[in-house]
């Protein structure tokens, strides 16, 4: 009889427990934990001052993660860009030089061939690094003057050295006369001058433009927080975020989160992805920067090649017109001396670079998406608060 009590009591304890277990919720704004019944109807109610401070840290604090993340590829490719422009030109010098001695060494011991080009490589490099503003127009126009200077001194150098046998020198008057009347150098070496200047002015262009780019990047990037959390953007973002509920475990509404977002960093996204598709358009040529810079060796000696092979003897007639006969010569002028350094091979480091931050393209646009799936607890998914009533 007193087992039979026994099961008796056993059950009645057993069907007077819940039907399910209680569940804490945590409120992920504010720590907090507490245990709700469903009512009849449910709100929220914010104190805005206290969430404007929490949201503003909140925010803040995922900002400066995504900066800590971002900065140092940025500064290698800075890093990177800066200081291979000077050891892109040395090596442009080096290899020209080099093979100038080892195919036409009388023009480079025996004329000012060699001063005369490194003044076209320092044209090239003041335009690279100067600060102030060039458009590309102004670009083709320096370099192709810097060319045509060069390719004027030239002429003179390559006939009096090359097409007569041995190397000779004639007064100054008569070496004015001769760059005088090479005017129209394109008459006898070509125009291949010309668009090797255009295809090195473009080259400079999206050069610059890159490392433009890059600094102008780094620098939105660090002033992230002031262009991205404005009032409005809290004012949105915290309008959106549930608290005081009458019913806890109730989470935002992904719409209204979305629409904070988009206020918060959506220009910001905008702006960073179409700045990345600028800089992939300017590295994704077919040719490399140092493929380019390198045309300027081929033009040179295909212009020599010409000048020897067909066109000597049109501006030998030339210049009898214009200057004369050569008169007095002096054969073998006193030899310069040429003292060419290799810098090292150029291997590009911040092609690289580049390439690696456009994989932060769409950073921005999933920062955003991150901050709206941190949703704490969800224990009412049919549940959310839209910023201003719960809605199922």
């Amino acid at each position: 009889m007193n087992f039979r009590w026994l099961i008796l009591l056993v059950f009645l304890f057993r069907t007077a427990l819940p039907l399910s277990e209680e569940v804490v919720i945590v409120d992920t704004l504010t720590n907090s934990t507490a245990l709700e019944e469903p009512t009849d109807e449910y709100t929220c109610d914010c104190n805005d001052k206290d969430l404007l401070e929490k949201g503003n840290y909140t925010l803040t604090v995922e900002v400066k993660n995504m900066q800590v993340r971002l900065v140092e590829p940025f500064r290698d490719a800075i890093a990177f860009i800066t200081s291979e422009k000077q050891h892109l030109l040395d090596y442009i010098q080096f290899v020209v030089l080099r093979d100038t001695k080892a195919t036409y060494p009388l023009l480079l011991n025996y004329t000012e061939y060699a001063s005369s080009f490194d003044e076209l490589i320092k044209t090239f490099k003041n335009i690279l690094s100067t600060e102030n503003d060039i458009s590309l127009s102004g670009i083709k126009y320096e370099v192709t003057t810097a060319v045509q200077k060069f390719f004027t001194s030239l002429l003179p150098d390559m006939f009096l050295c090359l097409s007569v046998g041995k190397c000779r020198t004639v007064p100054l008057e008569y070496q004015n006369c001769m760059t005088a009347s090479t005017e129209h150098w394109s008459v006898y070496i070509g125009n291949t001058p010309n668009k090797m200047a255009a295809t090195i002015a473009e080259a400079i262009y999206r050069y610059r433009k890159v490392e433009f780019l890059l600094v102008d990047m780094h620098q939105q990037l660090m002033n992230a927080q002031s262009l991205t959390i404005t009032d409005e953007c809290l004012k949105q973002y915290v309008h959106s975020l549930p608290c005081n509920c009458t019913l806890s475990g109730i989470v935002r509404c992904q719409t209204s989160c979305a629409t904070s977002m988009e206020t918060c960093f959506g220009k910001y996204s905008r702006e960073w992805a179409a700045k990345l598709h600028l800089m992939r358009n300017m590295t994704s040529t077919k040719k490399s920067f140092l493929d380019e810079f390198l045309t300027l060796r081929k033009t040179i000696f295909s212009v020599i090649r010409l000048f020897i092979e067909r066109k000597s003897f049109e501006y030998a007639a030339h210049v009898y017109k214009a200057c004369g006969p050569l008169g007095e010569m002096i054969i073998h002028p006193s030899k310069h001396v040429a003292r060419i350094h290799s810098p090292g091979p150029f291997v590009s480091r911040a092609d690289g670079a580049v390439r690696e931050l456009q994989l932060s393209a769409k950073s921005w646009d999933r920062f955003g998406r991150k901050i709206c799936d941190h949703t704490g607890v969800v224990v009412h998914p049919g549940m959310c608060y839209d910023g201003t009533k719960v809605i199922k």
